[in-house]
C-alpha cells in the first residue's frame, strides 16, 4: 500500500463510508475483537475507554495501549484484541472509514496520542451520535471526521517540530546534565548547537518552558535534593559540587523553589 500522512492530506485523497460505534465488551480473558482469519476491511481510529487493550498480530507479536490512547488501525491487517478493565464491562470507541485507492497511514497499529483531549472525544462522539441518528445528514459525520483528522494532523506536526527542535538543542542539554558543577555560559552552549545566542535562548524557552539559566538552576536543585537525603554529604560540598556561587545563594534559590531551607528539607526527609 502507498503511505500517506495525516499532515499532507489533499484533494486527491477521498474518504468515504465513515461511521462510528460505542463498543461494550464483557470482562474476559478471551480475545473479543478478532480479525485473525479475515483481514480488516477498512481503516479505524480507536479510542481506549477501558484500562487496557492488548492487540496481537498473526505472527504472535503484541502491543498494548492504556486508557486515553487514540490509535490508528490500518486496513488489511490481521489481528485480535483483548480489552481489560476493573469494571465488569470494557468500553471502547471506534471510527471506521475507507480511503479511495490502495493507501494507508501506517502499516501497523499505531499510537496517535497517548492522552486524547476532550476535543478529540467531542468529534468522536458526534460521529457516533450522528451515525446512530437517522435524522442527521452524512455531511455532519464528515464534518466531525475532518475536524478529528485535523486535530490528529496538528498533534503529529507539533510533535515532529518539538522532536526536531530538541535535536537542535540536545548538545547543550547533554552538556548541562554532565557539567552541573561548572560555570555554564549561554554563548558557549549556543555555539555547541550552531545557533546564535538569541535564537538559542528563544528555542530553548519554547521547547523546555524555561530559560537556559532557569533550566540549569532547576537541574542543580533536583540533584541537590537527592544529595541532601544523604546526611554524610555536607551542604558546603553540595554547593561546590553543583556550581552554586556560595551557600547564601544556594539557600535563597533552594528555599524559593521548595518552600523550606536545605537544612529543613534534610531533616524532613531523613527523620
Amino acid at each position: 500500500m502507498q503511505k500517506i500522512s495525516f499532515q499532507n492530506i489533499n484533494e486527491d485523497i477521498s474518504f468515504y463510508n465513515v461511521y462510528g460505534m460505542f463498543q461494550v465488551w464483557n470482562k474476559s480473558n478471551e480475545y473479543k475483537y478478532n480479525y485473525s482469519n479475515t483481514a480488516r476491511p477498512n481503516h479505524g481510529i480507536f479510542y481506549v475507554l477501558c484500562d487496557n487493550v492488548l492487540f496481537q498480530y498473526e505472527d504472535g507479536r503484541s502491543v498494548s495501549f492504556e486508557k486515553g490512547s487514540l490509535i490508528y488501525i490500518p486496513k488489511g491487517l490481521k489481528y485480535k484484541a483483548r480489552m481489560s478493565d476493573k469494571k465488569e464491562e470494557c468500553n471502547t470507541l471506534l471510527i471506521n472509514f475507507s480511503i479511495k485507492g490502495d493507501v494507508t497511514f501506517y502499516d501497523e497499529i499505531t499510537l496517535l496520542t497517548s492522552s486524547a483531549s476532550e476535543k478529540y472525544l467531542e468529534e468522536i462522539y458526534s460521529i457516533i451520535s450522528d451515525y446512530r441518528s437517522k435524522k442527521s445528514s452524512y455531511c455532519n459525520i464528515m464534518s466531525s471526521f475532518f475536524k478529528l483528522i485535523g486535530y490528529i494532523s496538528d498533534h503529529i506536526e507539533k510533535k515532529n517540530i518539538i522532536s526536531l527542535g530538541y535535536k537542535n538543542i540536545q548538545p547543550a542539554i547533554s552538556y548541562i546534565d554532565f557539567h552541573l558543577n561548572e560555570k555554564l555560559y549561554i554563548p558557549t552552549l549556543a555555539k555547541m548547537c550552531h545557533m546564535s545566542e538569541s535564537c538559542f535562548r528563544k528555542d530553548f524557552k519554547k521547547l523546555t518552558g524555561l530559560s537556559p539559566n532557569n533550566y540549569i538552576t532547576g537541574k542543580r536543585l533536583e540533584k541537590a535534593e537527592k544529595m541532601l537525603k544523604n546526611d554524610d554529604i555536607p551542604i558546603s560540598s553540595i554547593v561546590t559540587e553543583l556550581g552554586f556561587y556560595d551557600i547564601s545563594y544556594f539557600y535563597k534559590v533552594f528555599t524559593s523553589k521548595c518552600g523550606i531551607t536545605p537544612i529543613e528539607f534534610r531533616k524532613n526527609h531523613n527523620a
